[in-house]
């Protein structure tokens, strides 16, 4: 039986899944980050999620703008950078740290 390039026989294709998830691993394993550098979980109050939120919301969409637009040229990181960094301070990325800060310290005694 010939088989086009990309099939497989129906016969292998539980054994191909289990080489697939190995090569997966292996090729991934190498970038994986050390658990002890992960962020743990936090535990926020129901106005510190809200106010997160919003915080994080408008942050983050701002931050995406202009990485396109300094990627693309449009705008001179050079020149544009500190007017980003305060457009972002504005924004209240101070205040995001201050809320993660203190659900952190809430949670794992800092």
């Amino acid at each position: 039986m010939l088989l086009s390039l990309g099939e497989v026989r129906r016969e292998d294709a539980a054994g191909l899944e289990v080489v697939l998830l190995e090569e997966t691993r292996v090729a991934y394993e190498p970038y994986a980050r050390a658990i002890e550098d992960l962020i743990p979980p936090l535990a926020l109050t129901r106005a510190q999620a809200a106010e997160v939120t919003e915080l994080r919301l408008a942050i983050t969409d701002f931050v995406a703008q202009m990485t396109a637009e300094f990627v693309l040229g449009r705008q001179d990181i050079d020149a544009g950078w500190d007017n980003f960094v305060a457009t972002v301070e504005s924004m209240g990325v101070n205040r995001l740290v201050e809320i993660y800060q203190s659900a952190y310290d809430a949670q794992y005694g800092g």
